[in-house]
């Protein structure tokens, strides 16, 4: 009869019964077996890269004195503690100029006419209270 499956079912049946149209379903097997194991490689090799990877990361912050297993943590604390935070998201930068250039400008700004008595004398205010 043959191997496989026709000669299992050949030992037990008489052998016409046995149509000989019947399909062995593990005739195709060693094609399944070598595209697995091709995937389990390809699988094993990505997983070890993953591993070597994540450990010179860790190995890095540690370096550096960072927890690996905080970092995000620290590094959120780190940005919420930043001086540049401290100022508020409407904050001018610090004017360079002297405070007489500044209010010599105030002043030449209302001679124009570009600013009101109110908006010169509130300015003013502002400029002399960063001294």
């Amino acid at each position: 009869m043959g191997t496989g499956l026709r000669a299992v079912v050949g030992s037990i049946l008489p052998s016409g019964v046995l149509p000989l149209s019947v399909p062995d379903p593990f005739a195709g097997q060693e094609s399944f077996d070598s595209t697995f194991s091709g995937f389990m490689v390809v699988f094993v090799i990505v997983a070890l890269v993953v591993v070597v990877l994540a450990v010179r990361n860790a190995g890095a912050y540690v370096k550096r004195g960072i927890d690996p297993t905080t970092v995000d943590a620290q590094m959120k604390a780190t940005l919420l503690q930043s001086p540049l935070l401290d100022a508020g998201p409407r904050a001018a930068a610090p004017d360079a100029r002297s405070i007489d250039d500044r209010l010599a400008e105030l002043d030449r700004l209302l001679a124009s006419g570009t600013i009101s008595a109110t908006e010169h004398a509130t300015a003013r205010a502002e400029a002399l209270r960063t001294l």
